[in-house]
């Protein structure tokens, strides 16, 4: 039989050791190094701002581009949209310009080769496409494309007179005292 003290110290022992070996094992662990991955909170925040500012980007980007072409603009009496804040060009257009019928026969060739259409009223309202013009000799004519035709002429006594032809029909005077006029486009300048 093993007397009690000694046994009693064999037990000391044994926990000692047991302590010691399991004191071993934690201070093992703790002295590896940690393994960095996607469980790293500092490298998840980089990863998270990796994606969230080119997302921004790609968000705010047409955002910017329809608040610059969405800028206030003014129009010119010759037809050139600008930008109010700087007065740089935004676009341009067509303006259409009007002229009385009698105006016709004093106006400059330049002007009269911009003519797009005439309204004038005979017995009914008409609107005249215009395919040609000619003036010669104290007379302006305009053909349509159907073959139409507007005859404005100065007569002896100072007086303009117009007809109006179709073909297979016979001619008609054309009211001018009502809102006889042809219309002429005129192209923006963007200089000014």
């Amino acid at each position: 039989k093993i007397h009690p003290s000694i046994l009693r110290s064999f037990r000391n022992m044994a926990d000692v050791t047991d302590s010691s070996a399991v004191r071993g094992a934690d201070d093992k662990a703790e002295s590896e190094p940690k393994q960095k991955g996607c469980t790293d909170r500092t490298r998840q925040r980089w990863c998270l701002c990796g994606l969230v500012v080119p997302a921004l980007g790609i968000l705010l980007a047409p955002l910017a581009l329809g608040a610059l072409l969405a800028s206030e603009v003014r129009a010119q009496s010759n037809g050139a949209l600008l930008r109010t804040f700087d007065g740089s060009p935004v676009a341009a257009g067509l303006v259409l310009q009007h002229h009385n019928l009698p105006e016709l026969m004093d106006l400059p060739e330049a002007v009269l080769r911009r003519v797009r259409h005439c309204s004038f009223q005979t017995s009914e309202f008409r609107s005249l496409r215009v395919a040609s013009l000619v003036r010669s000799d104290g007379q302006v004519v305009i053909v349509s494309p159907d073959r139409s035709s507007l005859k404005i002429q100065r007569g002896s006594s100072a007086g303009i007179s117009a007809t109006f032809h179709r073909p297979f029909a016979r001619e008609q005077q054309v009211d001018l005292a009502s809102s006889a006029s042809c219309s002429f486009t005129v192209h923006a300048e963007l200089g000014a």
